[in-house]
């Protein structure tokens, strides 16, 4: 890492990081378990690459992508590691916000009071909440080996079965086992 590409994602000047271990970054954050995949790799003089959570001098933390690899003398043997360090942590962060609003949305979906579902445009059911499971009286896992056509009561008229196959004209019969909504 350049000198001055470590005084800006860091705050250390030079002086403060050059002879230094990088474990200073870490600050008391040593619980994580990929620095326990760091020593294994150094100790077996291999490559790896982790991602790892340091702290800046004013304390901010930030997520640091570590790559590093050994080099050898010609005789093959192991004389130091190679490092690069990338800021990764607008990438992390944005990684975080999308699995917090994921985990959202899908809360939203369950706790729905009225039926959802997420449907295939063949109508087959990919997902559904507990409330559509209670409007139609199926369990989950018997809705999702059905499609909307196969629980819904259609009949197609005369019409539309002995003439254009263009015109659409349904007849719809109420559901006899829905229950009655809760408002």
């Amino acid at each position: 890492m350049s000198i001055l590409l470590m005084k800006r994602i860091t705050g250390y000047s030079a002086a403060e990081a050059i002879g230094r271990n990088c474990r200073f970054l870490q600050a008391g954050d040593r619980d994580q378990p990929e620095l326990e995949q760091v020593r294994a790799a150094i100790r077996e003089a291999r490559e790896f690459h982790v991602r790892l959570r340091n702290y800046r001098k004013d304390g901010t933390p930030f997520w640091n992508e570590l790559n590093i690899s050994p080099v050898r003398n010609g005789q093959g043997h192991l004389t130091h590691f190679v490092g690069i360090q990338t800021d990764i942590t607008d990438r992390q962060e944005a990684s975080e916000a999308l699995r917090k609003s994921s985990e959202q949305l899908r809360l939203i979906f369950e706790m729905a009071p009225i039926g959802m579902a997420i449907a295939t445009p063949d109508g087959k059911f990919v997902r559904v909440n507990q409330a559509l499971c209670d409007t139609l009286g199926y369990n989950a896992e018997e809705l999702l080996t059905r499609s909307w056509i196969d629980i819904t009561p259609i009949r197609r008229s005369r019409h539309q079965q002995s003439h254009d196959p263009k015109v659409v004209a349904w007849s719809y019969t109420p559901f006899s086992n829905r229950k009655a909504l809760p408002y």
